[in-house]
């Protein structure tokens, strides 16, 4: 029997059957069900309920009943799929628990987290990282994307952190295989989330120094730079600059005995880099004492 599949990450959607469940459409309908799952085997007062999603309403009593009718749409819409075995609803309550009757993609999103967060990416199995890369590529986007209901922030950031939490232990597990490529794109997907993560820009310039792209790797340093600047204000830290001058001083070998033109204009954009580099460290030390010196006059 087909399960209920339900998706809450990047645009809501309810498929049953391989069709959309008629009868979901309704905005607020939707936010509802979204509430319930994300807070599911959990039984919520309906006034509550209907004060938190229809606030907007002049009285409680409105508001509740916009909840009745939220509820009565809810359950004509999902009736025919065996979903409704996992509502509970009385004259007070209501709540959705968690059945194999249906498939919620912040659910598996949630397992996998809860499975991987204690661990490092060289300790996963082929198997684990099958899992990982299963529940990854079902992530659409942000928790319910394009709302912007007050109640959903916090959730939206907590899935976002599970996210990037597998997208790292699937870096970590490719580079630990030699898989080079594979584990730069996960980490790109990281950085498309998180621009000023400066571990997932070292991790990067790391794998594209492996993956034999010394110039991409450099790079990459070039751009986590341009982005830290842009986005801290700060330069890149000590373990940051360290890689970036261990990858600069591997020269690669040259050919009939003297390094071509292009080569030596590549070197000596690379000791420029590694100049402003110093430069913005010195910058960032100099402003860091003046900070210093100011509150100690305060004081």
């Amino acid at each position: 029997m087909d399960k209920l599949h339900i998706q809450l990450l990047g645009k809501f959607a309810a498929n049953f059957e391989g069709q959309p469940v008629t009868g979901l459409d309704g905005l607020k309908v939707q936010e509802l069900l979204s509430y319930l799952l994300i807070n599911r085997n959990q039984p919520h007062h309906r006034e509550r309920l209907a004060t938190l999603l229809w606030g907007e309403c002049e009285t409680v009593a409105s508001a509740k009943q916009y909840l009745r009718k939220a509820i009565w749409k809810l359950q004509a819409a999902l009736d025919k799929t065996c979903f409704c075995t996992a509502l509970d609803i009385d004259h007070n309550w209501i709540e959705i628990r968690a059945t194999p009757n249906y498939w919620l993609d912040i659910a598996a999103l949630e397992e996998q987290f809860a499975l991987v967060k204690n661990m490092r990416g060289q300790q996963l199995s082929a198997r684990q990282a099958a899992a990982l890369e299963a529940i990854i590529g079902a992530c659409h986007g942000d928790l319910l994307e394009g709302r912007y209901y007050d109640w959903c922030i916090y959730e939206r950031e907590r899935y976002k952190l599970m996210e990037l939490l597998i997208l790292d232990r699937l870096t970590e597990y490719f580079e630990s295989i030699d898989d080079f490529n594979t584990a730069c794109l996960y980490a790109l997907r990281i950085l498309q989330q998180d621009p000023a993560r400066e571990r997932t820009h070292r991790q990067l310039i790391r794998l594209r120094y492996k993956a034999g792209d010394r110039t991409g790797a450099l790079r990459q340093y070039r751009h986590c730079e341009e982005t830290l600047l842009s986005e801290l204000g700060v330069a890149p830290g000590p373990k940051t600059v360290a890689l970036y001058r261990q990858i600069c001083n591997t020269h690669p070998a040259p050919t009939n005995g003297a390094a071509p033109a292009a080569a030596r204009m590549t070197s000596l954009a690379d000791d420029l880099t590694r100049l402003n580099s110093l430069l913005l460290e010195t910058q960032r030390q100099v402003a860091e004492n003046i900070e210093q010196i100011k509150l100690l006059q305060q004081d």
